[in-house]
């Protein structure tokens, strides 16, 4: 009997279920933007994942923190604001949902 189908079965299997989990992970990041967002009386104009953040950025946080940079429409202070977005704690990542931190271009 020939373990050829099972191994292709396998394969595929693992395809498929890397798929999900990078769907599932992109619907996470997604959502805690948008409720971040929302909590916060901001309109999101632009979210982008950065393969390469600024050297700052990179060393001061963890492999398993998202990256996301925001331009946003501050509302409440009726201007657009330039930032960054770390997603999750410095351990785990988008496990921790509330774990979220902005860093503003402009500081005020």
């Amino acid at each position: 009997m020939s373990s050829r189908p099972l191994q292709a079965l396998l394969f595929l299997l693992g395809i498929i279920l890397f798929a999900a989990w990078m769907r599932a992970h992109h619907v996470r990041k997604n959502a805690m933007v948008a409720t971040w967002a929302a909590q916060n009386d901001y309109q999101i104009l632009q979210a982008k994942t950065s393969w390469f953040p600024p050297l700052g950025l990179a060393w001061s946080t963890s492999k398993y923190q998202e990256k996301v940079r925001v331009r946003v429409f501050d509302r409440t202070a009726h201007r657009i604001r330039d930032g960054w977005l770390i997603l999750g704690s410095y351990w785990f990542g988008l496990l921790d949902a509330q774990a979220i931190e902005v860093r503003w271009d402009d500081p005020s």
